[in-house]
């Protein structure tokens, strides 16, 4: 349970923009920030300060020129991991199952976090929309679960609130013990202007309670202190019985959830430490040095492109080094006026190398975008009239292959290899198209296994989202437990796509595997060819669900027609029938619907049954065979006695007698 002894320190010195001391901080608070850091760098579109360690001596003019002409063509990297999660919620056997009980509708679980439960919509919309990204940019953000506003009566039901808070404002953070969060929300302090608020909400919560307080104001106390007021849930004044005031009490409120309703969202735990405290790595963590090196390599890529894979331009100059006091390469060390240390004014003292041109007497931009002078030399023209030249081109290019581009090129491949195939994703980025259909289904298992993985972690988040919001909702009323529903953790991704498909489907009938293994195929076929909202998929999906016959051929359907017509009066064969009849127009009988009915797929799969089967009744008869049948309708058609061999050998008994 929280005390006040426990937030105290935090209210002391959290107020406004400042922060704690580093002793109200988890221990890993800088290193998350840090980590966070580095991911946006990497990732952003602006030119990383790491690039300029790599060229030390480059000038602070051609530094500019790369800043300028910089592009990250990693941009998209992240994206691409993350669009990868996306596999987690569209598999099929991903799915959230809810319980049977007697809780009203209108009250219960399902219909809180359901479609107005934010505005992206349900909780597992909200969930797979904020989670999913921030599981990559901020692996030790923090996802909680809280009632943000009190309940204005006792009969209402708490509203808690699913928030993510980045690790910038993760102050302390205790696995299953005890947390203290700052809100993105701020308070309108006396000073502030309306537009710019800064007071600080700070939420505090452990394994049984929690507490919000609310920043109301700046003071100085006496000894000039800054001193916050705070407006604290769970703070209580009590009186005697005149009505005066005796003092306060702080009965922080339950929320009834197992363990604090606080998680971090990071899987890749590095490091621990005996309080509790935790520090994540995001799941692109082990790419970034790839990446980085791959970024300096398009770097260097785009320069040579730019100056036409130009070598390093020399001039011939009479001009030497630019340094003051520099001759050849020398400085000269002179004592000063007095001559305080030789004794001697101006004498040398000392002589040593200079810096700027390393002892070679001559001006160099010290890059390879610079020019390179050289020495023009002593030799005089007969028309010189004393200006010192000499004899060949003032200037020109040092001659450079083109193996150096291609080594840029390739090192740039290989480190987007690396970055890619490091975490398991190399997959999403390249359709290795010279390799058969099984070596692809084979070289997809690792990101297949990588991402089934994080699928358990992220359904265990959304888990861990849906008991905190039941256990606040219905603990005070002793029914948490009862509508927690089962977030399938899903292990059937789809990676494929309708190449393999359509591989594996002739695959399977060529091998005429078990019907409904091609039936899967099938239906993933149409998937991939028509989409999940074409009525060529949606009939064949109401199909597999309506049709009795559906494994069955046409020949096949007519053999058994025949085989009931050989005793029509029988009411069971009478049902045999109509069932075939219903299979055998079963795709007329859907068209029909479609044409006179436009919302026919929006109907329950019971209901659409139940519209086409009455269309087959109409179209067939009722149960009932020649003069037996009665009322509007018609009748089954009467057929002569058949002798069926074959399926496709349909004859007439009288026209096998008669050979006979």
């Amino acid at each position: 349970m929280l005390t006040f002894n426990t937030i105290l320190p935090y209210l002391q010195q959290g107020a406004g923009r400042t922060r704690p001391g580093a002793k109200l901080m988890h221990s890993f608070y800088g290193k998350s920030i840090q980590h966070r850091n580095q991911i946006e760098e990497v990732f952003g579109d602006e030119y990383p300060k790491y690039l300029d360690k790599d060229r030390p001596r480059e000038q602070p003019e051609h530094k500019k020129y790369r800043r300028e002409v910089y592009e990250n063509v990693y941009r998209g990297f992240k994206n691409r991991i993350i669009g990868a999660l996306d596999y987690i919620r569209q598999a099929d056997d991903f799915d959230v199952q809810y319980p049977t009980t007697d809780v009203p509708e209108e009250d219960s679980l399902r219909t809180y976090t359901g479609k107005n439960f934010s505005p992206e919509g349900n909780l597992v919309e909200w969930f797979f929309t904020n989670v999913k990204s921030d599981y990559v940019d901020d692996p030790n953000a923090v996802l909680l679960i809280l009632p943000l506003e009190p309940t204005f009566s006792d009969v209402d039901y708490p509203r808690p609130q699913a928030l993510i808070i980045p690790s910038s404002d993760v102050w302390m953070f205790r696995r299953g013990k005890f947390a203290v969060l700052v809100s993105s929300e701020k308070t309108l302090l006396p000073n502030d202007l309306p537009d710019s608020p800064t007071g600080n909400v700070l939420i505090f919560v452990d394994q049984d309670s929690y507490t919000i307080a609310r920043q109301t104001g700046m003071s100085t106390n006496e000894n000039g202190q800054l001193m916050a007021g705070w407006d604290i849930l769970g703070i209580e004044s009590y009186y005697d019985l005149e009505g005066n005031p005796l003092g306060q009490t702080f009965n922080p409120p339950l929320h009834y959830c197992a363990t604090i309703p606080a998680r971090k969202l990071g899987l890749r735990r590095v490091k621990k430490n005996g309080k509790g405290e935790e520090y994540y790595e995001s799941l692109v963590a082990d790419a970034l040095p790839h990446i980085r090196l791959g970024q300096r390599n398009q770097s260097d890529i785009t320069v040579e492109t730019n100056f036409h894979v130009a070598s390093k331009e020399w001039r011939k100059s009479n001009g030497k080094c630019k340094a003051p006091g520099c001759i050849g390469g020398i400085i000269h060390i002179r004592d000063d006026a007095k001559g305080s240390k030789s004794g001697e004014p101006g004498a040398i003292i000392d002589v040593r190398e200079c810096q700027q041109c390393k002892g070679s007497g001559f001006y160099d931009a010290g890059g390879g975008l610079g020019i390179m002078y050289v020495d023009g030399g002593e030799a005089k023209t007969p028309t010189d009239q004393g200006n010192n030249t000499s004899g060949g081109a003032p200037g020109g290019f040092i001659p450079r292959p083109i193996e150096a581009l291609k080594t840029f090129v390739e090192e740039f491949k290989r480190n987007t290899e690396e970055a890619y195939s490091t975490i398991n994703m190399q997959f999403i980025r390249t359709t290795p198209y010279d390799q058969s259909g099984t070596s692809k289904r084979y070289d997809r298992q690792e990101m297949l296994r990588d991402l089934i993985v994080q699928g358990v972690h992220l359904v265990d988040l959304a888990s861990f989202a849906f008991e905190c919001i039941d256990a606040q909702r219905f603990g005070p009323s002793g029914r948490a437990g009862e509508q927690v529903p089962e977030v399938l953790a899903p292990v059937r991704i789809d990676l494929e796509n309708a190449e393999l498909t359509r591989e594996e489907l002739n695959n399977a009938k060529d091998k005429k595997y078990d019907p409904t293994l091609v039936e899967a195929y099938e239906k993933k076929m149409l998937l991939y060819t028509t989409g999940e909202h074409s009525d060529e998929y949606r009939r064949y999906v109401l199909r597999t669900v309506c049709d009795p016959y559906k494994d069955n051929t046409d020949e096949m359907k007519a053999y058994l027609l025949g085989m009931e017509y050989r005793n029509p009066e029988s009411p069971q064969q009478k049902t045999a029938i109509e069932r075939l009849y219903f299979s055998i127009n079963f795709d007329g009988l859907v068209a029909d619907a479609l044409r006179e009915d436009p919302d026919f797929w929006q109907l329950d799969t019971q209901k659409q049954y139940t519209e086409i089967q009455r269309r087959n009744v109409l179209l067939v008869g009722p149960k009932a065979v020649g003069p037996m049948a009665t009322g509007a309708g018609g009748s089954f058609p009467v057929l002569e006695p058949l002798s069926l061999k074959p399926p496709v050998d349909v004859q007439q008994v009288e026209q096998i007698l008669d050979k006979q």
